[in-house]
């Protein structure tokens, strides 16, 4: 793989995470209103609530095969300039915090961690 093709994989690799945040950020604001519907009593809510748990897993599934893809495609190339990549581990805390805001306002026992 050239440096370039590499770049451009490192860049939609990014794009994606940044997709992949965006999307728990809505998700979050959606669970939210979720609940304040259960507390007035609306039960179709309960639906919408399971509904969007599934979402979450599935997009924390999707974010650590992204995750994994680049950890395999920075093995193959060996070690990168510094400035080059993602602070995986801030990713990861921040990925642990949205995780922890969910179970406090959701339904904790169906989150996964």
């Amino acid at each position: 793989m050239t440096n370039n093709q590499s770049n451009r994989d490192d860049t939609r690799l990014r794009e994606t995470i940044e997709t992949i945040e965006k999307q728990v950020s809505d998700i979050t604001r959606d669970l939210k209103a979720v609940q304040g519907r259960l507390r007035a009593g609306e039960t179709e809510a309960v639906k919408d609530a399971t509904r969007m748990c599934g979402e979450i897993r599935t997009w924390i599934r999707f974010a650590m095969e992204m995750e994994a893809k680049l950890d395999d495609g920075r093995q193959r190339r060996g070690p990168e300039p510094a400035g080059g990549d993602i602070d995986l581990d801030a990713a990861r805390a921040s990925i642990r915090c949205r995780l922890d805001r969910l179970r406090r306002c959701g339904n904790p026992e169906k989150l996964p961690g």
